[in-house]
Parts: C-alpha cells; sequence; structure tokens
C-alpha cells in the first residue's frame, strides 16, 4: 500500500497530512507521484504518524510501495 493510499485510508487529506507532517502539501504530492525522493527524515516521520493511528509499517514498506 502506497503513501496515497494509507493517507486516504485514514481519511486525510494531503494538506491535513503535510501539516501533521512539517512539510509543504506539494512535497507530499511529489512524494506520492514520484517526483521526489522519499528523504529519510519524513519516511521516519510517517512510520511515527501512521504508527499512532495503528498501522505499522517499517523503512522497508515505505520505500518498497514508492512509484
Amino acid at each position: 500500500m502506497g503513501i496515497r493510499e494509507l493517507r486516504q485510508s485514514i481519511g486525510f487529506s494531503q494538506a491535513s497530512l503535510a501539516k501533521e507532517l512539517g512539510i509543504s502539501k506539494t512535497a507530499i504530492s511529489h512524494i506520492e507521484t514520484g517526483k521526489r525522493r522519499l528523504p529519510l527524515n519524513i519516511a521516519l516521520r510517517l512510520i511515527i504518524f501512521f504508527g499512532s493511528k495503528g498501522i505499522k509499517l517499517s523503512l522497508d514498506d515505505m520505500y518498497r510501495s514508492l512509484p
């Protein structure tokens, strides 16, 4: 499952996820579409964020799911 699908599964918009992570909505969009590589620090923030929502992820999961 990709970042977009994970985000949508918890009912978050790109803007709301971006706000939670402290990055721009454009950055989220670019990461989801593969226009921008997922930085390690953002991958870790995503793992922690989704973990707080009950979704267990690893770094492998984060990078395997990218376009």
